[in-house]
């Protein structure tokens, strides 16, 4: 009573097994038996004693009415009347509850919009309030964007040892690999393709690591957006920009000390920087669709065994236009390493005069493409960043 008419509100508790004491703070009882659930009562809790009078079952002094009430409805028990006192409900109280249901809904009532918009106009005396919206959100897009990424950009900023890793890691993984090719500069072409093939190849594989971390944000994510704290969206951009950024940064460290270490001519970086990242962010985007369809890191490996076999066979290295068979020259054509490494081998040699190189491009049978490679890299940007943010959208939901 006090809380209706102070707010104008009505609250409403599910409850099993009340105490008596409890149960007459009640107004109104509810009350449903099992198998399934059947309404038995609906009215006022202070005239339900008479209706169980009514019924043919008075409550015995010695019982508390909730507990006799409740005995009489739950089923499988040996006083169980659950059945009757169902079919007591229909022929004695339904009619004129759906009756008044009826009349109730068939008035005009304040929408929920109106009731706050009178609350606000009530609270503006005492300054400025934000104009009501028509959305399940508590505030516009983009200030949900602004809180969602200040803090996942605050944790990652305080997980010092998670984004030093990933920098160091890039780092040892060029001294590591870099080892095996150092001075491949001044070696011949064949060589030099085989480290081209070995850049890309460790560029391409490189994102995987993030995939267990996204599996584990996009559970919280699915928790916070069904509460409605903001727009998946929200989350989406902030996660993709930060996340791609670290990423991307510790790729282009792995890329730019290897090939110091390989001692290739300079005007070979700019095709060999741009080819790898391409390929990275090709990839990167398969890996975080990946992240959003597979409920856990086991699933997400299953999912992806078809896709990697597609990058990682046919490669425009060991399977290339001049070995395998027409009927499968498709798979080149689509595989995001074949085409970027046609195009990386074809820059380079153009870029360096290297003959050695030109041997290469007619032993593999490659093809200047630039326009079609680009072209592969970003379908494959385009359509699994689009598929990632339908996963993220409409999978793996929280069930409230």
């Amino acid at each position: 009573d006090f809380s209706q008419k102070k707010y104008g509100v009505s609250i409403i508790v599910a409850i099993h097994q009340p105490r008596f004491e409890v149960a007459t703070l009640f107004d109104h009882l509810l009350l449903l038996t099992a198998n399934p659930g059947r309404m038995v009562y609906n009215g006022p809790l202070r005239e339900a004693p008479s209706y169980w009078s009514g019924a043919g079952f008075p409550v015995p002094d010695c019982m508390t009415p909730t507990d006799y009430f409740l005995d009489l409805v739950t089923p499988d028990i040996a006083e169980s009347q659950a059945d009757f006192f169902v079919d007591y409900y229909k022929a004695q109280v339904k009619f004129n509850v759906d009756c008044l249901v009826q009349h109730e809904l068939s008035k005009e009532r304040t929408t929920a919009l109106e009731m706050l918009e009178v609350r606000r106009q009530n609270l503006l005396a005492f300054g400025h309030l934000p104009p009501v919206q028509n959305s399940v959100y508590g505030v516009r897009f983009h200030k949900q964007l602004w809180k969602v990424f200040s803090r996942q950009l605050l944790l990652n900023l305080r997980d010092q040892q998670g984004v030093l890793t990933e920098l160091i890691v890039a780092v040892v993984k060029a001294f590591l690999v870099g080892m095996a090719y150092i001075g491949i500069g001044h070696r011949g072409g064949y060589s030099q393709a085989g480290f081209f093939f070995m850049l890309l190849m460790t560029c391409a594989l490189d994102g995987i690591k993030v995939m267990p971390k996204s599996i584990q944000e996009r559970t919280i994510m699915k928790l916070e957006t069904s509460a409605a704290l903001y727009s998946d969206w929200a989350y989406i951009i902030s996660f993709s920009a930060i996340n791609s950024s670290v990423s991307f940064a510790g790729n282009t460290i792995f890329v730019v000390l290897i090939f110091l270490l390989s001692a290739l001519d300079w005007r070979a970086y700019p095709a060999l920087f741009a080819w790898t990242s391409l390929v990275y962010v090709a990839m990167d985007s398969l890996y975080m669709m990946v992240a959003a369809i597979a409920k856990d890191s086991t699933k997400a490996q299953m999912i992806l065994v078809p896709f990697m076999t597609l990058c990682l066979v046919y490669n425009g290295f060991t399977a290339s236009r001049a070995s395998v068979p027409h009927y499968v020259a498709w798979t080149l054509d689509v595989s995001p390493v074949a085409r970027a490494m046609e195009e990386l081998v074809l820059a380079v040699q153009r870029a360096t005069d290297n003959q050695d190189l030109e041997t290469v491009v007619q032993l593999f049978g490659y093809q200047q493409q630039t326009a079609a490679a680009i072209g592969v890299i970003v379908g494959w940007v385009v359509i699994f960043r689009t598929a990632q943010i339908i996963c993220l959208k409409t999978l793996n939901n929280v069930q409230r």
